[in-house]
Order: C-alpha cells, then sequence, then structure tokens
C-alpha cells in the first residue's frame, strides 16, 4: 500500500482519527491539522513528499 496523509481541519478530529487508528493496522505517515483554505497545498506538498493516498476533512466555517 502507498503513503497515506490525513489531513483535518481541526484538532478534535485529529484526535479522533488516532484514537481510531489505534484500533486498526493502517500506517498513516502523516497525520495534520491544517486550515481549510490551506488544504490544497498541503495536499501538494503531500503528493511531492510521496504520498499516494490522501485522506482530508474539510470544514465549513458557518
Amino acid at each position: 500500500m502507498g503513503k497515506i496523509v490525513l489531513l483535518v481541519s481541526r484538532d478534535e478530529m485529529l484526535h479522533q482519527a488516532h484514537n481510531i487508528l489505534q484500533e486498526k493496522k493502517y500506517k498513516i505517515e502523516m497525520m495534520k491539522a491544517i486550515r481549510t483554505e490551506d488544504a490544497v497545498v498541503e495536499a501538494r506538498h503531500a503528493i511531492a513528499d510521496g504520498a499516494s493516498i490522501i485522506i482530508a476533512r474539510a470544514c465549513r466555517r458557518l
């Protein structure tokens, strides 16, 4: 399996994902909380660093 990167928009989401992934055998190379408006730039950096799977969750501000 390729290099997996997880990008989320809030620290709470990052902690939830971390807790869930503790139960699984998936190896996530990078987990990072980012601003939604930076998602494309962050994804491009991840690809440049060798990521082949990007899991991203944006948060729309109300």
